[in-house]
């Protein structure tokens, strides 16, 4: 008869299970059914009913089990953001358009390079759409499994790359963009140090010192910043969130300190735009990007070609700025096409920043909140420094627009990290994640610090 009564139960349950297509929620919503379940048949039982009749009452009362389960399978399926899809597909529509412009632009033809930056654009956007596809049906709870791996492996790598990088190529400019997925890898690290107190935030700040001695190495003072700023964020959204779990007074100095760390960083970012802008190469004693952008801005028709006054002649944007695709893509458009079709690219950037924005306030499981957090805040502060960039406020002198601007490193990276935070927004009803107070990922044991690397499961 108990064999019995475990088959019926079983059975009941495993019929709603199966109406689920998302099998990560199965072990959940089966433990929550069988919780209310065997309440009642509790309750049924303390009014003199046998516990068989209990269960087919309690069955009965819960519902149709096909039923059910359709309903929860809507609850948790995935969500689809197909609003920022397509902001991501019209980006793309219009790099490709700009490539193709420029592949005929006077520069392109005197330099003998008509053709080829749209034939690049294509290779890469293929192997970027590629990449984002891949991502995107990822489950990223890989890497909240394996932080330590993860982070490891990124250390070596990009370490590794650099070396080989300036022996082979003579440079390390084509590292630049990958440098920036240190940022997802930092936030699983970050929430890997849950519930340790303020052990936890003393190793999330040592885990960070690599990758500042990377890039002080190498001059990575594009992704440096990017890269700070988003790890900063990681940061201090952890601490807010509770997820290192200690006291008031910890949480409130620890916010303090890092707010202190975060406008001197601002400070001298100011300070070093302006230092950056004077020492660039100076015309007429201004400065050489300074001045052409100034007079793309000024001049600037809402629709059309402008002439600039350069070296005591009018001369078209394709002779003053030819690395236009990378550095300064608004300004060009500006100056070859309007401020209209500009200022039109410049809404769109903030549209797709702030419906990112919008998708990671929609997390509801905490590893996606902060990594999601981390995407977003990449992808947003390049927006922010291509803008003004563009403006004549050198932040650093790279000035790269996601997806838009010309480069294998930048479109698939970016592709990436879009990616992830739509792969994150697309689990967040399917993941069942919270935090726990179960144990502890670092903690001591005979006098010793142990790193739980199986913690996870």
């Amino acid at each position: 008869m108990v064999n019995q009564y475990n088959e019926t139960l079983e059975k009941y349950l495993d019929i709603i299970c199966k109406q689920i297509k998302s099998k990560c929620m199965h072990k959940k919503i089966r433990k929550e059914l069988l919780d209310h379940l065997n309440d009642q048949i509790d309750a049924y039982i303390d009014r003199g009913i046998t516990k068989e009749q209990a269960l087919q009452m309690a069955m009965k009362e819960m519902g149709n089990p096909t039923e059910i389960g359709n309903q929860l399978n809507k609850t948790h399926k995935p969500l689809i953001s197909y609003s920022t899809i397509i902001i991501i597909l019209m980006f793309i529509a219009v790099s490709g358009i700009i490539q193709y412009l420029f592949s005929y632009s006077l520069f392109a033809i005197d330099m003998g390079l008509s053709n080829s930056p749209l034939i690049n654009f294509i290779k890469y956007a293929v192997t970027g759409i590629l990449f984002f596809l891949a991502v995107y049906f990822f489950d990223y709870t890989w890497l909240k499994k394996h932080p330590i791996t993860c982070y490891m492996t990124f250390i070596i790598l990009i370490t590794i790359m650099n070396i080989t990088s300036y022996e082979i190529m003579g440079g390390h400019y084509q590292l630049i963009y990958p440098f920036l997925l240190f940022v997802p890898v930092y936030a699983s690290v970050v929430y890997s140090l849950r519930n340790t107190k303020l052990i936890g935030i003393i190793v999330s700040i040592i885990a960070f010192i690599p990758a500042i001695i990377i890039a002080s190495i190498v001059h990575f003072d594009y992704s440096y910043i990017i890269v700070s700023f988003s790890c900063l964020a990681i940061l201090v959204c952890a601490i807010i969130r509770g997820y290192f779990n200690c006291n008031k007074i910890v949480k409130i100095s620890t916010i303090i300190i890092t707010s202190i760390i975060f406008l001197i960083v601002i400070i001298n970012l100011f300070t070093k735009a302006l230092t950056l802008t004077k020492e660039i190469e100076e015309i007429d004693g201004k400065g050489y990007e300074t001045y052409f952008i100034k007079e793309s801005i000024v001049n600037a028709k809402p629709f059309g070609e402008i002439q600039i006054d350069y070296d005591s002649r009018l001369q078209l944007i394709d002779y003053i700025i030819p690395d236009w695709r990378t550095n300064h893509t608004l300004i060009y458009i500006n100056s070859k096409y309007g401020y209209v079709p500009a200022v039109t690219i410049i809404i769109l950037m903030f549209i797709l920043g702030f419906k990112l924005t919008k998708l990671h306030k929609k997390q509801n499981n905490d590893f996606g909140i902060l990594l999601s957090l981390g995407c977003v805040s990449v992808i947003n502060l390049q927006i922010i420094i291509s803008i003004l960039n563009n403006l004549g406020l050198n932040v650093c002198r790279i000035s790269t627009l996601p997806i838009i601007s010309y480069g294998t490193g930048n479109f698939v990276i970016n592709m990436i990290l879009l990616g992830l935070a739509l792969s994150i927004y697309r689990r967040c009803n399917i993941i069942d994640d919270k935090l726990y107070n179960d144990g502890s990922y670092i903690y001591y044991k005979n006098g010793k610090l142990v790193f739980n690397i199986k913690y996870y499961d």
